[in-house]
């Protein structure tokens, strides 16, 4: 029984270490927004790019605390861009 837990744990972490790498990215130069915003953490910090995926895209938002104002207007936010009419690229 403990020999098939652990060639089932070596299996599963052979997959989960080996997934990363499925995913086609490239590493790229620092990110390409407001980089006061997104200072690495260090100087080693890689930055990737990954190839872009056809549409139509569907993005979650989870939070479990609502006891501030900050999180109110966040999700009030979200809610207002996802009512916009879609644009469509030109």
């Amino acid at each position: 029984m403990k020999a098939s837990r652990l060639i089932y744990g070596i299996a599963l972490g052979a997959i989960l270490a080996a997934t990363p790498a499925l995913a086609e990215r490239k590493t790229v130069a620092g990110p390409s927004a407001d980089p006061k915003c997104f200072t690495p953490w260090s100087e080693k910090t890689k930055y990737f790019q990954f190839d872009k995926k056809a549409g139509p895209y569907r993005i979650a938002l989870a939070n479990g605390f609502i006891a501030n104002t900050w999180r109110i207007q966040m999700i009030k936010t979200a809610k207002a861009y996802a009512a916009q009419p879609r644009s469509r690229p030109s």
